[in-house]
């Protein structure tokens, strides 16, 4: 993982999704149609300085209820 504070956005938001499709073994789609649903909460933890490992936990818990 790359130093949260030197990343762009759209750098940080790949490697969620990247998180969501190993760690929740998805496919590259689903993981970013997960991220696309829920892209105010992405937006919160892009705010917060979460690094994309407990984005990527946050936004899977917020779209599935768990």
């Amino acid at each position: 993982m790359a130093d949260r504070t030197k990343q762009t956005r759209s750098e940080w938001e790949e490697e969620v999704i990247t998180h969501i499709e190993e760690t929740f073994e998805t496919t590259r789609s689903d993981a970013q149609g997960i991220i696309d649903s829920q892209s105010f909460k992405l937006a919160q933890c892009w705010s917060r300085g979460l690094s994309s490992e407990d984005t990527a936990q946050e936004i899977w818990a917020a779209a599935t209820g768990n």
